[in-house]
């Protein structure tokens, strides 16, 4: 099996994911701020984790990319809603021009 190759998964994870988020919000309790403090100071790579995190210039990248993938996912949506929506319409032209043939 491989090894993770981050450096925190499972719950630890989810726990900075929160701290980051809280500290991004300013939602952090006095304790909840010592507590990703001291994440950050642990290690060189934690430091460098936080400062990506936190840069406006990363998250607004990251939310431009996000509304662009909603937008095509979206557009996605549209087309086959479309398509169907045309396979439909064709059925029922050949459905009259049958009766009519019957007729």
């Amino acid at each position: 099996m491989k090894e993770n190759p981050l450096p925190y998964s499972g719950e630890k994870a989810y726990r900075i994911a929160y701290l980051v988020l809280g500290y991004l919000r300013k939602t952090l309790t006095e304790a909840e701020h010592d507590e990703i403090d001291a994440w950050v100071e642990a290690s060189y790579e934690n430091m460098l984790l936080f400062e990506e995190l936190t840069d406006e210039r990363n998250i607004d990248a990251n939310i431009a990319w996000r509304q662009s993938v909603q937008t095509e996912e979206a557009l996605g949506e549209n087309k086959k809603t479309a398509s169907i929506f045309d396979a439909c319409q064709e059925q029922q032209k050949k459905t009259v021009a049958f009766r009519w043939a019957v007729a």
